[in-house]
């Protein structure tokens, strides 16, 4: 079954926009903003084109860019103009990194790279995902059969509740 990524990616992306821009932001609306030099006259237009092409950009990226997962391969597809197809083995994946911000933890998400044994321009990042699709997607990698996460959590909290 083919899948997009999480629809919270464009959120992620979003403030990560917002956060590259806020100097910019600052300097060209709010410190300068009533100058009609045309250095930030034309700055501003420069700034609110490239900010509106950048989430044009990641809104087609999330529409381009699937994943499939079958037993043993991972299917990737990217792009909006030139399209990518890769197909990566489970044997291949060197090791699988998790990484949950403040932010993931907020949403109940998280994000996986998936290292490969080649080059680390092959490395395969999901940005935002789910946990239970986290854990699917290492077992996959790990060849194990899928782990739900509500499972592990409950399991633990018993644990804990039983050794108080």
């Amino acid at each position: 079954m083919v899948k997009r990524q999480n629809l919270l990616v464009l959120l992620f992306d979003f403030l990560k926009l917002m956060k590259s821009g806020v100097f910019f932001v600052f300097l060209l609306f709010i410190l300068r903003g009533g100058d009609d030099s045309v250095f930030f006259e034309y700055g501003r237009y420069v700034f609110v084109t490239a900010f509106s092409f950048s989430m044009l950009t990641t809104l087609m990226q999330w529409f381009t860019h699937k994943y499939s997962l079958e037993e043993g391969t991972l299917e990737w597809q990217k792009g909006i103009f030139a399209k990518k197809h890769e197909i990566l083995y489970s044997r291949s994946i060197k090791h699988v990194n998790r990484h949950t911000s403040l932010l993931h933890k907020c949403f109940g998400v998280t994000s996986i790279e998936l290292a490969t044994e080649l080059d680390s321009e092959e490395d395969i990042i999901f940005r935002v995902l789910t946990l239970e699709e986290a854990d699917r997607i290492e077992s996959l990698v790990k060849g194990n059969e899928f782990i739900d996460s509500n499972k592990k959590r409950r399991a633990f909290i018993k644990q804990v509740k039983n050794q108080s």
